[in-house]
């Protein structure tokens, strides 16, 4: 699955199935897919257009992802998908509206890898962005 490989390039660590085993990352996401894209802003719409009730439902996207597994390892430990490699696939799905979020940013922003973390840490980008856009209208 090429997301998987997209993810693992920008330093997330989710396993490949051996040859017979089911895909548990492929069916977590196309599960979550079919549950929570609603939850998602509009494609195209910029983070700085987002009510409150948007990045909630964004942040409520994202606790649904982290939490799915992702892999099970060869001891039958499931691993989960987890807080930046769900935030990197949201923002893969909406480039404009979510922002990358890892455990460095996170320290700064969200002060945890929860769903009020990454709700604080969209809330203090949306701020961000609008200040930027006003900015910019006033110079021209």
């Amino acid at each position: 699955m090429r997301l998987r490989t997209w993810l693992n390039q920008r330093t997330c660590r989710i396993g490949y199935p051996k040859a017979g085993e089911a895909d548990v990352f492929a069916v977590s996401l196309a599960t979550w897919w079919a549950d929570s894209k609603g939850l998602l802003s509009a494609d195209g719409q910029r983070l700085a257009q987002l009510t409150d009730g948007q990045l909630q439902a964004a942040g409520r996207a994202d606790a649904q992802l982290y939490r799915r597994p992702a892999a099970i390892s060869r001891t039958g430990r499931i691993r989960a998908i987890g807080p930046t490699a769900a935030a990197k696939l949201l923002y893969f799905a909406r480039p404009l509206s979510v922002t990358a979020w890892d455990k460095a940013i996170s320290a700064r922003t969200g002060r945890g890898n929860d769903e009020a973390a990454f709700l604080r840490h969209l809330t203090a980008c949306r701020s961000w962005a609008r200040d930027l856009e006003g900015e910019a209208g006033r110079l021209g």
